[in-house]
């Protein structure tokens, strides 16, 4: 996020440069995705800068800019990292639910698998940039490697 824009002016120009609407249509559709992500009063949310949001909200922004233009799939590139396991499980669900609601592929590029793994159909895991393996979650969750469990469970939930 530009640090210097507004949240409509950052979805605005998303829409702008991938769909010829007028600003009516820009108005209506970035307050509709702001919705969808979950703010209760998206008018509030289009004045404000990156620095007056909490990383939950900057999160559910991030998100809303992916899929205004409703692509078919998403790269979300550690979409939890600096969250709070709260509001990880929190944007979990959201990503659980647009997954569904909207027959959305979502490719996760994460260090913290762990908390992702309940929205993945599959999962490749790399180490050194070469794929060490790749299965379903609960394939890969009875893995014995330690590595993979490592990457799979929370530290703090090992034995």
């Amino acid at each position: 996020m530009k640090p210097r824009r507004t949240v409509r002016r950052q979805i605005a120009d998303v829409l702008k440069a991938h769909a010829a609407l007028d600003d009516e249509q820009v108005r209506e559709r970035t307050i509709a995705i702001l919705k969808e992500v979950g703010f209760l009063v998206p008018s509030r949310i289009l004045r404000a800068y990156p620095h007056q949001l909490s990383g939950g909200q900057r999160q559910r922004v991030a998100i809303a800019q992916a899929l205004v233009c409703r692509p078919g799939i998403v790269v979300a590139d550690e979409p939890l990292s600096s969250l709070d396991a709260a509001t990880q499980q929190d944007i979990v669900d959201l990503l659980q639910k647009l997954k569904s609601k909207r027959n959305l592929a979502i490719v996760f590029i994460t260090h913290n698998a762990g908390v992702l793994w309940p929205l993945a159909d599959l999962m490749v895991i790399l180490r050194d940039g070469q794929v060490l393996t790749s299965g379903t979650p609960q394939e890969l969750r009875n893995n014995p490697d330690r590595y993979i469990q490592g990457i799979l469970i929370p530290r703090e939930k090992r034995k």
